[in-house]
Parts: C-alpha cells; structure tokens; sequence
C-alpha cells in the first residue's frame, strides 16, 4: 500500500495494487478482476476505474510504469486540482496500452513542468512510449500515457 498525505492534515491517496499474494501483476494481466482493489480516497474527490479491450499480460516494466504514471495523476488531482471527480482508464489495443487520468477540476496553466510529471516522462520514454498532457473536456486536466505492449 502507498499513501501519501500526512503534512498539513492533507487528506490521503490510497493505492492498492493487490494480485493474488505476491503483487506480480504480469502473471495475469493489469485489469478490474485482476487488480483487487486501486482506490482513491479523498475528500469530496470520486474516482471510477475503468479497462478496456482485449487484456493480457504485460511486461513487469511496463506495469510498472502505467501503475507509477496512475499514482503520480492521482496525486495531482488531489493536491492541486480542486476536482469533484476523476476518471481512470486503461485501454488495450493491439500494439499498445493508453492509461488516460482525467479530472473535472480548475486545468493546469503550467502543465508537466512538476518533478512528478518530468518523472513520469522518463519513465514512459524507458519503455518507448508517450507522454500527453492536456485540458480536459470538463475543463480539467488529462494525463495520457501510451506504452507498446
């Protein structure tokens, strides 16, 4: 389990990533069955977890990634976004993975000049894939990640 929060009584992110005992996601792929339990809880913040398309497993690296990507959106939504809710989606297509973060909160004016998003560049460009970051359709902010797979 991750959480963050704890200076400035800030309310806590929670992600648990939890397949079957040993916390390997790649034995059988990162999906809604799979992954018990990925929650968000935050003050006045809803969260829905989406996937789609034809799962399979992914490579250690890859899942990784996607999971740290997530985490660091998520992060973001709470401690700078102001949203009401916050939409997480991993979509698999034939030759890659997207994972789409997409809040309805006050957008960014700044946006991936952060350590976390520069981080989370990095590391999607170690597995050759992509970083989007861009307003949302609700005014938001949107975080697309895509990953060959």
């Amino acid at each position: 389990m991750l959480t963050g929060g704890g200076r400035r009584n800030r309310p806590k992110v929670t992600i648990e990533v939890m397949v079957h005992h040993d916390l390997r996601l790649s034995e059988r792929g990162l999906t809604g069955d799979n992954v018990r339990r990925l929650s968000f809880c935050a003050s006045g913040i809803a969260a829905e977890f989406h996937v789609g398309g034809a799962v399979r497993p992914l490579g250690t690296a890859v899942e990784f990634v996607l999971y740290r990507a997530a985490q660091e959106a998520l992060t973001n939504v709470r401690r700078h976004a102001r949203a009401e809710k916050v939409d997480v989606h991993i979509l698999y297509g034939d030759e890659s993975v997207e994972l789409q973060v997409e809040d309805d909160g006050i957008g960014a004016t700044h946006p991936g000049q952060g350590f976390g998003l520069v981080g989370v560049r990095e590391r999607v460009a170690l597995v050759g894939g992509e970083v989007d970051l861009a307003a949302a359709a609700s005014g938001g902010f949107a975080l697309r990640v895509r990953v060959p797979a």
